[in-house]
């Protein structure tokens, strides 16, 4: 019976072997739908990223077309700044030269003494006071407009 009790026993074991080699199938089995889903995870997250850096590339361009027209616009500034200021430069001039002239002795032309008949007259002093605004403003233009154009470059 020593024969047939290892056959008997070899059969058992080949029986387990088997059922062990059944599971170890089925396990490798569930591990390669684990790692077909892991991969399709990668794959949808790879799309994502493509997608991602697109869009990335896209507000990248906008704030690289915004920064030009931006540059433009400061650019313009600048240049309406010093238009302005030579402007106010040449008002400035203007309004000292009838300062002065209104100053030289022997000058018949007096604003203070000016008359007009009324109701005219009023415009004056309110002439007098938009021409001393321009004359300030110019003054003032003239000391800013290099800290502007400073700060802007």
């Amino acid at each position: 019976m020593n024969g047939v009790q290892r056959l008997i026993d070899g059969v058992q074991r080949l029986v387990d072997g088997v059922q062990r080699l059944v599971d170890g199938a089925k396990r490798l089995n569930d591990g390669a739908k684990r790692l077909d889903d892991g991969v399709q995870r990668l794959v949808d997250g790879a799309k994502r990223l493509v997608d991602g850096a697109k869009r990335l590339d896209d507000g990248v361009q906008r704030l690289v077309d915004g920064a030009k027209r931006l540059d433009d616009g400061v650019q313009r500034l600048v240049d309406g700044a010093k238009r302005l200021n030579d402007g106010a430069k040449r008002l400035n001039d203007g309004v000292q030269r009838l300062i002065d002239g209104a100053k030289r002795p022997g000058t018949k032309f007096k604003p203070q003494d000016a008359k007009m008949p009324a109701p005219e007259n009023e415009a004056i002093p309110a002439a007098s006071l938009s021409m001393r605004g321009y004359a300030n403003a110019a003054r003032i233009l003239n000391l800013l407009t290099p800290l502007i154009h400073n700060q802007l470059n």
